[in-house]
C-alpha cells in the first residue's frame, strides 16, 4: 500500500527578498514491500531465517509486486477507492535488507523496473533487518547468524546489487558504523 506524501512545507521568507515559487506540487512516493511466500516457511525460534522465496508461489508474488510498481498504479486519494497512474510513482531507488527472501524480491523488482529502461540497482541496507531480534539470530542448528555482506550478495545477484552503496546502519561482525566490532561473542 502506498500513501502519497502530498504535503509541502510552507515557505515563509524571512527577508524582503522573495524566493521564486511554483504552483506545481510534486507527490513523493514511498513503497514498502513485503516478500512473498518462503521455502522453507519462517518459524520464530526454529528458523530458517534466511529462506529464499518459494518457487513458484513466492516468485509469483514478487513478480506481481514488481509489475504493480512498474505500472505507476497508485491510490488517487487516501479517502477514495479510485486509482490513477503516475510516472512519479515508479520507484527510482530500491533498498533491501540482506535476507535472501528480501533480496530475491528486490531482484525481481529491479529487473522489472530496468526492463522499462531505468538503471536501478538494489541498495543493501543492513539496518532494516530483524537481525537485532534474538529469536531471529539463530539458524536451524541454534548457531548465531549474521546478515550476508554486500560482497556475498553480489555473488548471488551479480547484475542488480549497487556495489558502491554503503549501508547507513551496518550490522554483523566487523561492520559497525563506527568501525568497531559489534560481535557479542567476546571471550573477555
Amino acid at each position: 500500500c502506498v500513501w502519497p506524501y502530498d504535503e509541502r512545507p510552507s515557505y515563509q521568507p524571512t527577508s524582503h527578498v522573495m524566493a521564486p515559487t511554483t504552483d506545481v506540487q510534486r507527490r513523493q512516493y514511498v513503497w514498502l514491500v513485503r516478500y512473498g511466500r518462503t521455502d522453507p516457511p519462517l518459524r520464530e525460534n526454529i528458523g530458517n531465517f534466511d529462506s529464499d522465496l518459494h518457487n513458484p508461489d513466492g516468485l509469483a508474488h514478487a513478480t506481481s509486486i514488481a509489475k504493480r510498481l512498474a505500472s505507476g498504479h497508485t491510490m488517487k486519494d487516501s479517502d477514495e477507492c479510485s486509482s490513477s497512474l503516475s510516472d512519479d510513482a515508479v520507484p527510482k531507488t530500491v533498498y533491501s535488507d540482506p535476507f535472501l527472501r528480501c533480496m530475491r524480491t528486490a531482484d525481481v523488482v529491479v529487473k522489472t523496473l530496468s526492463s522499462n529502461n531505468a538503471e536501478i540497482k538494489i541498495r543493501v541496507e543492513e539496518g532494516t533487518t530483524e537481525w537485532q531480534v534474538p529469536s531471529l539470530l539463530v539458524d536451524k542448528d541454534g548457531e548465531r547468524t549474521h546478515p550476508r555482506t554486500t560482497e556475498d550478495l553480489v555473488k548471488l545477484f551479480l547484475d542488480t546489487v549497487d556495489v558502491a552503496y554503503r549501508s547507513v546502519n551496518p550490522q554483523g561482525p566487523d561492520r559497525a558504523a563506527d568501525g568497531s566490532d559489534d560481535d557479542d561473542d567476546d571471550d573477555d
